[in-house]
C-alpha cells in the first residue's frame, strides 16, 4: 500500500512543484530542428570564413559550430558536440557564457541512446538576435577579394 502522503510526487516531489519540457515551451522558443550533420571539417571551412586572429582553441571551434548550426536553425546536445570532437560540452556551453560573455539558450530536454534507453539532456542554441554578437567576436566576415 502506498503512503498517502507521497501520492502525485515523483521521487517526493509534489506535481505542483515539478517542472517538465511542457513548462518551457511557452517561455523559451527552441529552434525546431535538432541533430545537426556537421562533421569537424565543415566546422573548420565555416571558421575560415572569419577574421579570428587568435588562437584556435576547442572554446573558438565550439562557439564557430553553434554559428553554424544557429544559422541552419538546429539546436544541439552534448551527444552531437561528441561528434565534432568536444567530449565536455556542458563545460564548454558554461565557459562560452562566463569567459567569452556569450549568451547561450538551453532547455531540458529528453533524447534516446545508443543502447534505446532515454536520457535528459540540455538542448543549447545561440538566439537570432545573439548571431550578431558572435560574428563579432569571431572576428567578423571576411572580405571577398573581387
Amino acid at each position: 500500500m502506498k503512503n498517502e502522503k507521497n501520492q502525485g510526487c515523483i521521487l517526493g516531489i509534489p506535481k505542483s512543484v515539478r517542472t517538465d519540457d511542457s513548462n518551457y515551451s511557452d517561455t523559451i522558443k527552441a529552434p525546431q530542428k535538432t541533430q545537426p550533420r556537421f562533421t569537424v571539417d565543415s566546422v573548420d571551412q565555416h571558421l575560415a570564413r572569419f577574421n579570428h586572429t587568435g588562437r584556435i582553441t576547442k572554446r573558438v571551434r565550439m562557439i564557430a559550430w553553434l554559428h553554424l548550426c544557429a544559422m541552419n536553425s538546429y539546436s544541439v546536445t552534448r551527444f552531437d558536440a561528441l561528434k565534432v570532437g568536444c567530449s565536455c560540452w556542458n563545460t564548454t556551453a558554461s565557459e562560452i557564457g562566463t569567459k567569452e560573455g556569450l549568451k547561450l539558450e538551453r532547455q531540458p530536454t529528453t533524447r534516446r541512446t545508443r543502447f534505446s534507453d532515454s536520457t535528459s539532456v540540455n538542448e543549447y542554441w545561440f538566439q537570432d538576435s545573439e548571431l550578431p554578437c558572435v560574428v563579432d567576436w569571431l572576428g567578423g566576415y571576411r572580405q571577398e577579394a573581387a
